[in-house]
C-alpha cells in the first residue's frame, strides 16, 4: 500500500472513529470492510477530500454510479452501522466539546490526532464527557 493509500486510510478510520461510535471492535469490523472494498474508490474518486465529519463516505455516496459492485455492497451492508457509529460520536462530540476545546483546542482535526490528544489527557477529561466514551463504548484509556 502506498504512503498516499495508508493517509486516506487512517484519515478514514479517524473519520468514522471520531465521528461515529459504538464499541471499538464494531468500528474497527466497519472501518476494515469498508477499506478494504472501498480502498481504491476512496483513492481514485476521494483523494481530494479531507477526513472528518464523514466527508469520505459523503464522497463515495456522491460517486455511487462509478463504485465497484463490492464497495457499493459494503457500503449498503454497513449503512446501519455507520450511521450508529456516527450517532453515538456525534453525542460524545456534543457532551466533550468544552473538554475538546479547553484540552485539545491546539490540535490539527484529522489521522486521529484528537483521539491522541484526548488519550494523553484522559485524567483530565470531565465526569460527563468520560461517562459519554464509555457509554458509547469506546475507550479513551
Amino acid at each position: 500500500m502506498t504512503r498516499t493509500a495508508r493517509q486516506f486510510g487512517r484519515a478514514f478510520a479517524a473519520a468514522i472513529l471520531l465521528l461515529a461510535g459504538a464499541s471499538a471492535s464494531a468500528e474497527q469490523t466497519v472501518i476494515t470492510r469498508v477499506l478494504d472494498a472501498c480502498g481504491t474508490e476512496i483513492r481514485d474518486l476521494c483523494s481530494n477530500i479531507t477526513g472528518g465529519n464523514g466527508r469520505v463516505i459523503a464522497c463515495l455516496y456522491a460517486h455511487e454510479d462509478q463504485l465497484s459492485h463490492r464497495c457499493d455492497y459494503v457500503l449498503f451492508d454497513a449503512a446501519a452501522e455507520l450511521q450508529q457509529i456516527m450517532g453515538a460520536m456525534s453525542q460524545v462530540a456534543e457532551v466533550c466539546k468544552a473538554d475538546i476545546e479547553h484540552l485539545c483546542g491546539n490540535v490539527v482535526k484529522g489521522e486521529g490526532r484528537l483521539m491522541q490528544c484526548l488519550k494523553t489527557h484522559q485524567m483530565a477529561l470531565s465526569a460527563p464527557c468520560h461517562d459519554a466514551f464509555e457509554k458509547a463504548g469506546i475507550h479513551v484509556n
